[in-house]
């Protein structure tokens, strides 16, 4: 747990909250966590999305002769 907390103070500068409210200071690690969530599910459809262009442009490719 500590890497991920780690590395969302790196890709989503989780390190500069200045959140002085605890409220406030939760809500913004919450915020971070979900972008987090939303970028490995980001990049999950672009490389199925890049597979299917793939295999879908191989298809086209080929020709079938009677």
């Amino acid at each position: 747990m500590e890497r991920r907390f780690s590395l969302a103070k790196h890709k989503c500068g989780m390190g500069l909250v200045t959140a002085k409210l605890r409220e406030t200071a939760a809500h913004v690690i919450a915020m971070s966590i979900l972008v987090l969530s939303l970028r490995k599910i980001q990049c999950a459809i672009l490389q199925l999305l890049s597979f299917l262009r793939a295999l879908l442009s191989s298809k086209q490719k080929c020709a079938f002769v009677q």
